[in-house]
């Protein structure tokens, strides 16, 4: 302890004299190292290298979609719907007849199939009264068929709905065209409900 005070003081008193007192430390510290007195060098110490790691994907499979299958239409038949005169049409009148299928064989919804006195989509549309109020639009077209199922008198109109035939209020179906608004329902009032059963 008494050789560290004297060794600041001497140190002090070197810095405000400026006088060359250290440079015989200065020397000791030298001799000392030439002798084997440890110097401590520091070691550079290896840094990693970080190399990036490239990982392969595969290429995805290419999905290719499968086109649905082409139904080839039958020709609309020529000539115009006939003027009926308010009268009403029914199902369930025979084969042939105005078709009401509750089961359609594409998408197990309602099908109105109508007889082939009728040549014309009815240019202001079909509708069906559901259970809710609301009334359900038929269409026909798309992939489908408008006029399909011949029968000895030519081609039938197919009516198609989005909807199940439990969602039907009744057996009865309202087209409309230009020159006439056209019924179509069952003779019977008391089996318009009757709704999921198939009348032809």
């Amino acid at each position: 302890m008494k050789h560290l005070k004297l060794f600041l003081l001497t140190i002090v008193f070197a810095i405000l004299t400026g006088c060359t007192v250290l440079q015989p430390i200065w020397d000791f510290i030298t001799d000392q190292a030439d002798n084997g007195f440890p110097i401590l060098t520091p070691t550079p110490t290896s840094t990693p290298i970080l190399v990036p790691t490239i990982v392969v994907t595969p290429d995805k499979p290419t999905m290719t979609p499968t086109p649905r299958p082409s139904v080839s239409p039958t020709s609309q038949p020529s000539g115009e719907n006939p003027n009926v005169n308010g009268a009403v049409q029914y199902f369930g009148d025979g084969p042939g007849k105005n078709l009401w299928k509750p089961v359609s064989d594409t998408s197990g919804n309602l099908v109105i199939v109508l007889a082939s006195i009728w040549k014309k989509e009815f240019n202001q549309g079909c509708t069906i009264d559901k259970n809710d109020g609301t009334k359900e639009k038929l269409f026909c077209g798309g992939n489908l068929v408008c006029f399909g199922n011949p029968d000895s008198s030519g081609p039938r109109l197919h009516l198609r709905t989005r909807i199940k035939c439990d969602k039907a209020a009744e057996v009865k179906v309202t087209c409309v065209e230009d020159k006439q608004t056209v019924i179509f329902t069952l003779k019977d009032k008391t089996k318009l409900k009757e709704v999921c059963k198939r009348w032809d």
